[in-house]
């Protein structure tokens, strides 16, 4: 219900958002998502997350009616599924320098509650368990300039109370500040902070298999910095960035997967229009386990891609990057990782009236299973959204994703599906009502689950 999952954040190329004359308010997204928390360590509560997009002011390739369409079906949709590359959200994008002229200053608050039913809660095999969950959304965003400054601050909570199992109570919060810092005509400096108290979803990919008696809570902190010379009108573009985060669990005697992990990365854009560029990109990431452990998971990733992005026509834009991912654990008794990675979004408006999003991803995601230091994720989803008439809107999505584990002895196969309707009752007020399915098909006996789930939400978010 929150509205807002590893990718790497860009901060400059990009299109300028407009008003395609379908929205009723100005909704412009320019959140500071830099304190987004990506799939690769989030936990099927990803509805928390603005987006994969780490950019420390984000402003979106589609038209503002577009973005707010993606912003409501992500608030609905990873509430209900919230599995790792399966949300309906964005992609990364290339970098975007808007100018202070561009963004919504302000205090914006959001406040939305909801009634979910879940038929199975604990996402378990057999002796299912059904609920009624009460859930509170609030979330307050302020942005400033400051001559050609922008800064952002952000919290967002959600809390959670079951009607029968009160032990799956939960109360997430994450606070999260960015700065964006117009240097010179050309250069850009981005930084970013934030701190999250979340949990893992029971049935989530990458987490424990034994079933405790609460959910594994966690506690992350992120920081970020990026430099970025040139500007999209630029032939060339160069950014490097540099982040920190560590992960702390903090029950059930889960120390041993606390984590520290640095990324450094590297860019380059070139521009062959303002609206095309091809990508070059290299990244090293160093995984440094902190708790006790009786196998040695530390690890050290790198990766080497090309892609590009493009806005082919006014009704379709593009972001896809693929290249080659090396994993290489410590422990040399563990095996390696050696092998092709993706990510790529498509947004196409064959209509005013429809918009098609389309994703993939395949990456490495960190595992709590004690054989299995990771397993690889591969993707594909469909989001559909379709306005029946000027205040009504129709929602559909589907995608699979297989988790295939390190140690060679399961293999997961994940899939979502899920339709809605949202009724825009005023400029402040949405009514949304949704379906969702969630089924796991795994190797291992005892890991299957099916998660049936109807929601309700009204949301309160004031004109921007």
């Amino acid at each position: 219900m929150a509205k807002g999952n590893e990718q790497k954040g860009r901060n400059a190329q990009g299109a300028d958002g407009g008003n395609n004359g379908k929205s009723k308010t100005s909704r412009k997204d320019v959140s500071p998502s830099r304190t987004t928390f990506p799939a690769s360590r989030q936990t099927p509560d990803a509805a928390w997350s603005m987006g994969r997009i780490r950019s420390s002011v984000l402003l979106r390739n589609s038209p503002e009616r577009e973005a707010m369409i993606l912003y409501k079906m992500q608030a609905i949709a990873n509430v209900l599924l919230g599995v790792g590359c399966l949300h309906v959200g964005a992609m990364p994008v290339a970098f975007a320098q808007p100018s202070s002229a561009e963004i919504d200053t302000g205090l914006y608050p959001t406040v939305a509650v909801g009634l979910r039913a879940n038929d199975n809660i604990l996402s378990a095999d057999t002796n299912k368990t059904s609920d009624i969950i009460y859930i509170l959304s609030p979330a307050l965003t302020h942005r400033a300039v400051f001559g050609k400054h922008v800064l952002g601050l952000i919290y967002e909570g959600e809390f959670a109370r079951y009607s029968d199992k009160s032990d799956e109570n939960y109360d997430d919060n994450k606070l999260g500040a960015d700065l964006l810092l117009d240097v010179t005509p050309k250069l850009n400096v981005n930084l970013a902070g934030g701190y999250r108290w979340s949990h893992d979803q029971r049935g989530a990919p990458g987490t424990g298999t034994v079933l405790s008696a609460n959910p594994d809570l966690w506690q992350e902190g992120r920081l970020f910095g990026e430099l970025v010379y040139g500007r999209r009108t630029s032939q060339g573009q160069i950014a490097l960035s540099v982040e920190s985060a560590g992960l702390d669990f903090t029950n059930n005697a889960q120390e041993a997967r606390d984590r520290d992990i640095r990324t450094f990365t590297g860019t380059f854009f070139y521009n062959f229009t303002g609206k095309t560029a091809a990508i070059l990109e290299v990244s090293q990431k160093e995984v440094d386990y902190a708790g006790p452990a009786a196998v040695n998971l530390d690890s050290s990733e790198t990766r080497t891609l090309v892609g590009a992005q493009w806005e082919a026509t006014g009704q379709t834009t593009g972001n896809l990057r693929l290249g080659i991912l090396e994993k290489n654990l410590d422990d040399a008794a563990l095996r390696d990782f050696n092998g092709f990675t993706v990510s790529g979004e498509v947004s196409w408006e064959p209509r005013r009236i429809d918009l098609i999003n389309i994703r993939l991803i395949r990456e490495t995601r960190e595992s709590s299973q004690a054989t299995a230091s990771y397993y690889v994720a591969t993707g594909a989803s469909i989001a559909w959204e379709h306005a029946l008439a000027e205040l009504l809107s129709v929602k559909a999505h589907a995608g699979i994703e297989s988790d295939d584990y390190s140690d060679g002895s399961r293999l997961d196969y994940l899939t979502v599906a899920g339709f809605g309707l949202t009724y825009d009752m005023t400029d402040r007020l949405d009514l949304a009502g949704s379906y969702g399915l969630k089924i796991r098909d795994s190797d291992v006996l005892g890991l299957n689950y099916e998660v049936n789930t109807f929601f309700i939400t009204l949301t309160y978010a004031p004109p921007r």
